[in-house]
């Protein structure tokens, strides 16, 4: 399956949700990467080992996992208020760790920390209202 499709959201991590955010940034991630984190946080586990295991090995702190998972529900909202006639962008961050979903999917530097973007600090000064 492809990683960026109109089928489904993405998620993505900020540097801070990781272990070792200085070991993220400066590596390269891989195909192989991105799509066991998918399967992470989709399935909670990845090729048989449990999810804190699977975490630890990704080098992804739980609690961000746990908040990709949260925000999954979205995706079926999105999908389902799709429309053929206009094209919106939707995406929600979590402050914590910084855990990003976005539909549909984009491409993002390694570095990309939403929490940190205008729209989330316009949000954040408005508790409760949707934000453009």
């Amino acid at each position: 399956a492809p990683l960026l499709t109109r089928q489904r959201s993405a998620y993505k991590f900020a540097p801070r949700a990781y272990n070792d955010p200085l070991a993220y940034v400066t590596s390269s991630e891989t195909i192989r990467d991105v799509f066991a984190l998918r399967q992470l946080v989709d399935e909670g586990r990845v090729d048989g080992l449990d999810e804190r295991r699977a975490a630890h090995e990704l080098n992804v702190r739980v609690r961000a996992v746990w908040e990709a998972r949260l925000t999954l529900p979205l995706e079926q909202c999105w999908l389902q208020r799709r429309s053929n006639d206009a094209f919106v962008y939707r995406y929600v961050a979590m402050h914590e760790r910084g855990t990003y979903r976005l539909y549909p999917g984009a491409l993002l530097p390694q570095r990309y920390d939403p929490t940190e973007r205008p729209w989330y600090l316009r949000a954040r000064s408005f508790p409760g209202l949707n934000s453009l």
